[in-house]
């Protein structure tokens, strides 16, 4: 059994790859990944300055690299070649990818197999916001400026495999509805009606 995941926050103007870049982002929580044995931090993200995209953030300025859009490439080695999930990707562009870290040190934590699919190139590091309203007014001129190149890439996507904890260990309830289309309950209805009984003797033919 295995599973394949890959987390990142999404800026809806800028995944369009367009001129202006300067779309608020929706901030939403990071998906629980524990159960897979990973982490993705609140706030934090993956970057890398040789695969910032060049936008312009607004209409009269000049272009310039916007660090929370990479644009991933088999050249710059972002793609796992030895698996064939990631094998054959070329090119990948990301926004606002979060940063998986593998969960260590739990005890009773299943054996599982960490896999990285897609990272950033070896100059790849980390960078952090200190609140959702720099993401909802997000300045790039400044997250660019406080970024710190790295030395080791920066996993954004794994594959998990091994034995996982169920997700619903107490087990899930299904509430099954009716049709909501006026026609389809009145046609149930019909049928219903038309319906012969189960225990009905069959008619004799007059002789």
């Amino acid at each position: 059994m295995f599973a394949w995941i890959l987390f990142h926050r999404g800026c809806p103007g800028c995944a369009a790859a367009v001129q202006r870049c300067s779309a608020p982002v929706q901030f939403q929580p990071a998906p629980p990944a524990e159960g897979l044995g990973l982490e993705m931090p609140e706030m934090k993200f993956a970057g890398d300055r040789s695969l910032a995209v060049t936008r312009r953030t607004e209409p009269d300025a000049a272009a310039e690299k916007i660090l929370s859009i990479m644009k991933l490439t088999s050249s710059q080695q972002c793609f796992n070649k030895d698996n064939p999930v990631s094998a054959e990707l070329n090119d990948v562009t990301m926004v606002f990818p979060g940063v998986l870290n593998v969960l260590e040190g739990q005890a009773d934590a299943p054996k599982l197999e960490h896999i990285p699919l897609v990272t950033t190139s070896p100059k790849g590091n980390s960078w952090t916001v200190g609140s959702p309203f720099e993401l909802t007014n997000p300045d790039y001129r400044k997250f660019m400026q406080d970024f710190i190149d790295g030395s080791k890439p920066v996993v954004m996507g794994y594959m998990v495999t091994g034995n996982f904890r169920s997700a619903f260990p107490d087990g899930i309830e299904i509430q099954r509805r009716p049709p909501t289309n006026p026609m389809m309950n009145q046609a149930r209805r019909n049928h219903r009606k038309r319906r012969p009984p189960k225990n009905r003797p069959p008619k004799r033919s007059r002789d």
